[in-house]
C-alpha cells in the first residue's frame, strides 16, 4: 500500500515563485549591458567636461588677450594723440624762435649801427686824417657797400628812431652827413 500511495500522491510540481534557471543568466547579461552603457555615458561625460573646461580656458585666455590689445591700442592712440600736440607745439616753438632770431638779429643790425655811427662821430670830431676816414666810411655807408645786411647804416638806425626827434641816431646820421659833405644817396639819385 504504500506503494500505492507514493503511486496516488501526486509528485510534487515545481514551484511557481522561482523562475526558471534558464532566465537568470539573461538578465545579468542585460544589467551588465545597462552598467557598461552607464559607465560609458558616464565617461564620455566627464570627457565632454573636461572638453569644454579646456575650451573654455582657451576662451578665456583669447579674451584676456584681447582685452590686452584693445589696451595698448588705447596706449597707441593715446599716445599718438600725444606725439601730434608735442609736434604741434614744437612748430610753434620752431616759429618762434625763427621770429626771436630774426628779431635778435635786427636788433644785432640795429646796435651795430649806431655802434658804427659812433665810431664815425669820434672819428669826425678827430684829426684831419681821422675826418677823412669818417668821409670815407659814411660815403661807403651810403653806397650800402659798408655796413648791415648790404643796405648801409640808415635803415637799422631809422628803425630805431623817433620822426622828429633831432637827438635821434637817424638825425645824428644825417647831421654827420652834411658835416663831412658826403653827399646822401636819396639825392644823388
Amino acid at each position: 500500500m504504500s506503494e500505492e500511495i507514493n503511486q496516488q500522491a501526486p509528485s510534487p510540481s515545481p514551484e511557481p515563485d522561482k523562475p526558471p534557471k534558464g532566465n537568470k543568466p539573461v538578465v545579468i547579461y542585460i544589467m551588465i549591458l545597462f552598467i557598461a552603457a552607464f559607465l560609458l555615458m558616464a565617461l564620455s561625460f566627464f570627457m565632454h567636461q573636461r572638453s569644454n573646461t579646456e575650451a573654455l580656458g582657451e576662451l578665456q585666455n583669447s579674451v584676456n588677450a584681447m582685452q590686452e590689445i584693445q589696451i595698448s591700442q588705447e596706449q597707441i592712440i593715446e599716445l599718438q594723440e600725444t606725439v601730434d600736440e608735442l609736434e604741434e607745439r614744437n612748430q610753434t616753438l620752431e616759429e618762434g624762435l625763427q621770429e626771436a632770431m630774426k628779431l635778435a638779429d635786427e636788433v644785432q643790425n640795429q646796435l651795430g649801427a649806431l655802434q658804427a655811427l659812433e665810431e664815425v662821430e669820434r672819428l669826425a670830431a678827430g684829426t684831419e686824417a681821422e675826418r677823412q676816414e669818417a668821409a670815407d666810411r659814411m660815403a661807403q655807408y651810403e653806397a650800402g657797400t659798408l655796413g648791415y645786411g648790404g643796405v648801409g647804416l640808415r635803415p637799422w638806425l631809422e628803425a630805431i628812431s623817433e620822426e622828429g626827434d633831432p637827438h635821434s641816431p637817424a638825425a645824428r646820421y644825417d647831421a654827420l652827413l652834411e658835416e663831412l659833405g658826403v653827399e646822401a644817396a636819396d639825392s644823388a639819385a
